[in-house]
């Protein structure tokens, strides 16, 4: 994983091979709704011969707004549902991740990244329990100095953060720190899960385009 890209592309590959299917079953739905809207129509118009044409036209564009309307609320709630599964996936996948070969590299990585936001040349690290003793501050440092050109001193943090993975990177003497824990970028990243979701779902255009 390589920051917000790797899950992005986890998270695109989810959509993509869940959206077919939520798509075909709206469909389904809202043909269905639409033909019992029709014969609902058909005898409402056979028991209401003397009622004027223009009234059972109204009627019947009533009921067929109010199934397309009951159709498109299943395929709102449907990606609602596909996004916490998404994004439930794509957490337990970047959990797995972070405890696998590359652990060391994505927690430098993460460090780096929220360094270079602060732009601060004291820091602070606060990990999980679990995975506190992985990191040597002064390759942290190095590595940090390396992206901003400027030396930076970085010391582990006493206390710990309640999390499944991550780290959070803050400035040692400042109200400053960017929390790159795994719930927490999952988090920033369910708006932009909600722009793909409703690209693949509704063939929409992501907002930013």
């Amino acid at each position: 994983m390589s920051g917000a890209k790797g899950i992005l592309d986890m998270i695109e590959a989810k959509t993509a091979e869940k959206a077919e299917k939520i798509m075909k079953e709206a469909e389904e739905l809202r043909e269905l709704r639409l033909k019992e809207a029709r014969e609902k129509a058909a005898d409402l118009a056979d028991s209401t011969a003397k009622k004027a044409e223009k009234e059972q036209k109204a009627e019947l564009a009533r009921y067929e707004a109010s199934m397309k309307l009951k159709a498109k609320y299943r395929t709102l709630d449907a990606k609602e549902s596909l996004i916490k599964d998404v994004l439930d996936s794509a957490t337990k996948a970047a959990e797995k991740e972070i405890e696998g070969k590359k652990r060391k590299e994505i927690l430098i990585g993460l460090a780096v990244e929220g360094a270079a936001a602060l732009g601060i040349q004291s820091l602070e690290l606060v990990f999980p329990e679990k995975q506190k003793a992985d990191i040597d501050p002064a390759e942290v440092a190095k590595a940090v100095s390396k992206v901003t050109g400027e030396k930076v001193s970085v010391a582990l943090a006493k206390e710990t953060v309640r999390s499944s993975g991550g780290l959070i990177i803050r400035a040692k003497d400042l109200p400053k720190q960017v929390d790159n824990t795994i719930e927490a970028r999952a988090e920033r990243l369910s708006g932009r899960m909600r722009e793909l979701a409703a690209r693949v779902l509704f063939r929409e255009k992501a907002a930013s385009e």
